[in-house]
């Protein structure tokens, strides 16, 4: 600063001199002087002014380069743990290049090590299960021609031999002349989640086996009860032919005595005949109960609930249990109906024990069912008393049985309520009423696409 003053001091006695050589007036070049002086000092002024706040600038500058990239370290480390905390890991990839990118918990979730750059589109084809390989490279190519994102489903073979599950999900992104600058996606482990689904599934089917057996002893004795009969009366009418013969109670020498007694005879055989084929269709419609239906079966809800009351009413009816149907619905469903037989038996048995454990006087059990809206509604209550409210909210959790703990499994609310809303997408609820419990069941009516 100082130099630039004495620069100015000299400049301006220099043109001092100048100016009173030329004017010959000495006041002018001092007025001169002072008129340039003034310039000169506020042009310095300015100038300090403005380096003053470019510096300060600067400074801010530096300040907010820094800030951001702590805030950028920062997001990429909150980045970073959120991808590590949802097992989700990011990717971009160049397909003119086959350059393949991985964040760090991409590289976590394929077990490889970051230090690997190079090769990596290469190595993800390789650890791409080889039966899921072409289901994952059609859809990568198909979604290039349509310039649709897609979300797919895979597994990857490691090398250890390990399998994962993971989802893959990824979207194009390109240029304004609409070429491919690159895919990018993310890929999430759901290793767990799949493995705990298939120890649930497992556990499911285990379950329905269980509760079929349990339901197996009810049916044994259904079906003996039903045997009981036709069997006294195929024996009767043996004993009555056995007893015929023995005590010779027709002369077979006289005609007219032999034709009685082949009258009597095709009489009692064809009585038998009646019995042995109704004790065959019991069979039958035991053993169809037993099969199982891989295929959902369009028919009315009135059909099913029929065909089940018939396997069992003579049951109830020897315990001295009314049933009472009130079936209205006009509208069709989708149902395995087998399945939800055992839905409506698993009802029907429970409330038959619950009237019986209660000694209910004339005990009632009513089945409706009717059409609301677009759904189909079935009502299965009883007169029995209703469920304890302390396990009412739990009732169709496994292993909680409404009856007493020597007669229940506490599987079959539990498998019905899993038939129900897994199998036909549907409802089951349970409350009670003034005489008893009800179950509902709500179903969508079925509907041509």
């Amino acid at each position: 600063m100082f130099s630039k003053i004495l620069l100015f001091v000299l400049f301006v006695a220099l043109f001092a001199g100048v100016s009173n050589l030329f004017f010959g007036n000495f006041e002018l070049s001092y007025l001169v002087f002072f008129l340039v002086g003034v310039a000169f000092f506020y042009r310095e002024y300015i100038l300090t002014k403005k380096n003053k706040q470019l510096s300060l600038l600067q400074s801010r500058l530096l300040e907010y380069n820094k800030t951001l990239n702590e805030r950028v370290k920062r997001a990429t480390s909150d980045l970073e743990n959120a991808q590590h905390l949802a097992n989700v890991g990011s990717w971009i990839f160049n397909p003119r290049t086959n350059n393949l990118e991985w964040s760090r918990q991409a590289y976590k979730i394929f077990e490889i090590s970051q230090e690997v750059r190079s090769d990596l589109f290469d190595l993800f084809l390789e650890l791409v299960h080889p039966e899921d390989l072409e289901y994952v490279l059609s859809n990568y190519y198909s979604s290039l021609e349509d310039k649709k994102g897609r979300e797919i489903k895979h597994r990857l073979l490691l090398k250890d031999g390990k399998v994962k599950y993971i989802i893959d999900k990824y979207e194009h992104r390109y240029d304004q002349n609409d070429r491919l600058i690159a895919s990018y996606g993310i890929i999430q482990d759901i290793t767990e989640h799949v493995l705990l689904e298939q120890e649930l599934e497992k556990r499911d089917v285990d379950l329905m086996h269980k509760s079929r057996l349990a339901q197996m002893g009810e049916m044994l004795s259904m079906i003996s009860h039903q045997w009981r009969q036709p069997l006294a009366t195929i024996s009767a009418k043996q004993i009555a032919i056995v007893t015929a013969i023995e005590l010779e109670k027709y002369d077979l020498d006289e005609k007219n005595q032999r034709d009685q007694f082949l009258m009597f005879l095709r009489k009692n055989l064809d009585l038998i005949g009646e019995h042995l084929q109704n004790l065959s269709q019991i069979i039958s419609n035991f053993s169809n109960f037993y099969q199982p239906h891989k295929d959902p079966k369009i028919t009315s809800i009135n059909e099913v609930i029929q065909n089940a009351f018939h396997m069992v009413k003579e049951r109830f009816l020897s315990k001295d249990i009314s049933v009472r149907l009130g079936l209205n619905s006009y509208l069709d469903v989708e149902v395995y109906d087998n399945e939800f037989m055992q839905v409506i038996l698993n009802i029907l048995f429970n409330a038959k024990e619950q009237c019986l454990e209660k000694k209910i006087q004339n005990p009632l059990i009513e089945v409706v069912s009717y059409d609301k809206d677009d759904f189909v509604y079935v009502e299965i209550s009883d007169n029995g008393g209703g469920i304890d409210n302390a396990i009412m909210q739990k009732v169709f959790d496994p292993y909680v049985s409404t009856k007493l703990e020597k007669n229940g499994s506490g599987l079959g609310l539990y498998m019905s309520k899993s038939i129900i809303e897994k199998h036909h997408h549907g409802e089951i609820y349970a409350n009670n009423t003034k005489e008893g419990a009800k179950f509902t069941i709500k179903l969508k009516r079925y509907k041509e696409i």
